[in-house]
């Protein structure tokens, strides 16, 4: 009985692979109009809004950890003052402040620009690749709102290990960064796996968030093993890319393009037919 269950998950994981390799196969153009949104994306944040926002984040930084370092070798009693007085008379605040409202501009820019070119990506993917009927006005109108919350908690992990990193450095009176722990990246993973869910319901449902974590925890058992392959395929991605670069590192930057990209559609159009099939399963 275990063995028919596990053939059963199998079989509906290599149905969602074929499903999405046979449908791209028929409309590898529009496979292709959908990587380069994602291109877009990658270029506008990655080259131009990402550099800006965190090189200004990390002076703000380096400002509040200069002035409280300035203010406890003036002070000897500092140990008895607490953080936000700390910050008060140090000085530092004007750059906390400053820093938080940086931060709410990434954040701005960063759920628009996202979310734009998100949803064309999924919208010419389920439109045109598996030709379904769609509205781009109502299928994109489901994303800003689907788009809130998850940039919301992806802001609250930067944040986090921000903080981490700021408090970890400024305790150990060093200029290095102290990265954050694998948890953090543990915690970034797993959100990942249902925010792709999120967004696969998306043609079905316009309200996915709470949704997400139910089908991702109740169909476990085959999207769960299908997303351990897709970071399996991401790590073989990232091997192959060291590998390029001990050759030359201009082959990197094409391996990346003519890898990652495709391999990010693919990712999407593999999640939407396996969710498909177990909304279809469960009628």
């Amino acid at each position: 009985m275990k063995k028919s269950k596990l053939s059963k998950y199998v079989m509906k994981i290599k149905d969602a692979i074929y499903s999405a390799s046979s449908s791209i196969s028929k409309a590898w153009q529009w496979f292709l109009l959908c990587m380069l949104f994602d291109l877009l994306f990658f270029l506008m944040i990655f080259f131009i809004i990402r550099p800006a926002f965190f090189s200004k984040a990390l002076d703000y930084m380096y400002a509040v950890q200069g002035a409280i370092s300035s203010f406890t070798i003036q002070y000897s009693a500092v140990e008895n003052v607490g953080f936000f007085s700390l910050l008060m008379q140090s000085g530092a605040l004007k750059h906390v402040v400053w820093f938080a409202i940086l931060m709410l501009v990434w954040l701005a820019v960063l759920y628009f620009v996202f979310t734009f070119f998100n949803s064309l990506n999924w919208y010419f993917l389920n439109k045109k690749v598996f030709r379904r009927k769609l509205r781009l006005v109502d299928y994109s109108r489901r994303f800003y709102i689907a788009g809130v919350l998850w940039v919301l908690l992806y802001a609250a992990y930067n944040l986090m290990t921000y903080v981490f990193s700021f408090l970890f450095t400024l305790s150990r009176q060093t200029e290095d960064v102290v990265r954050p722990p694998l948890v953090f990246s543990a915690v970034f993973i797993l959100g990942l796996y249902f925010a792709i869910i999120s967004y696969s319901l998306l043609l079905h449902e316009k309200k996915t968030f709470k949704r997400s974590f139910i089908i991702g925890f109740k169909n476990a058992k085959v999207l769960f093993p299908l997303y351990i392959m897709v970071l399996a395929a991401y790590l073989l991605i990232n091997i192959i890319l060291v590998m390029l670069g001990r050759i030359d590192e201009y082959l990197v930057l094409l391996g990346g393009f003519a890898l990652l990209f495709p391999y990010a559609t693919m990712v999407r159009a593999v999640f939407q037919a396996a969710i498909d099939d177990m909304l279809k399963d469960n009628g």
